[in-house]
């Protein structure tokens, strides 16, 4: 479909396939999950982008994944609000604390 890969990596292949469907799709809300739906195996991503500014999305299937948040500055909370997207937010159950 015109688009080169320049590395083995899993990880080239699956922001290629998130251009792909970025172009081809109009409903730009729900554009990692479509991807996700296709990719098979274990995998931990975070996705960011100048398209959805202020946006990260977290994702894992089977691998681990922890995010830290680095700065020079005291943050003013200890914590970061998680959202779980496709699920019953009150039978779920996460520790967001550092």
């Amino acid at each position: 479909r015109g688009y080169g890969l320049e590395s083995e990596t899993d990880t080239e292949a699956v922001a290629k396939l998130l251009k792909y469907v970025y172009d081809l799709t109009a409903d730009k809300s729900n554009l990692t999950f479509t991807v996700l739906q296709e990719l098979q195996g274990s995998f931990a991503f975070v996705f960011k982008s100048k398209h959805f500014p202020n946006q990260v999305v977290t994702t894992r299937r089977g691998s681990p994944l922890l995010i830290g948040v680095k700065t020079d500055k005291q943050l003013k909370v200890d914590f970061v609000d998680v959202e779980f997207a496709g699920q019953d937010v009150d039978n779920v159950k996460a520790d967001t604390r550092a």
